[in-house]
């Protein structure tokens, strides 16, 4: 909220604090759903590229570690006043980085359940 002044080392705590809670997570024996806004950047090729909106380094390390990767897009209501419903996306689509390191794993799933995916989840990668 702007309370306290960011400089270079606030920002390393910042940076240590979530790869503690990483590294944390990941030794964990379950899964663990990661979640945050998406962002995107122009480089100076033009290139248009998406990812999480996390601060730093972070940004482009933690979901280099992550098994699965997906956004979800919202999907057109059937008729006015319908539920809004989102697709996930497990490829990449667009700017956004979607992968799965899981055998067979679906490029997407419409209104996405732990169910639909607990299948890939299990043996080799």
């Amino acid at each position: 909220g702007g309370a306290k002044k960011m400089d270079q080392l606030a920002w390393g705590k910042v940076s240590t604090h979530l790869r503690t809670y990483y590294n944390r997570l990941n030794n964990l024996d379950c899964h663990v759903v990661l979640t945050s806004l998406a962002k995107t950047a122009t480089l100076d090729s033009g290139a248009v590229i998406g990812g999480p909106s996390i601060i730093g380094s972070m940004a482009q390390k933690l979901p280099s570690a992550c098994d699965i990767i997906g956004y979800a897009t919202m999907l057109p209501a059937p008729r006015k006043g319908g539920e809004a419903t989102y697709r996930c996306h497990f490829q990449q689509q667009g700017p956004y980085v979607a992968r799965s390191r899981f055998k067979g794993f679906p490029a997407s799933i419409d209104t996405f359940k732990f169910s639909d995916v607990e299948s890939f989840l299990v043996g080799d990668k």
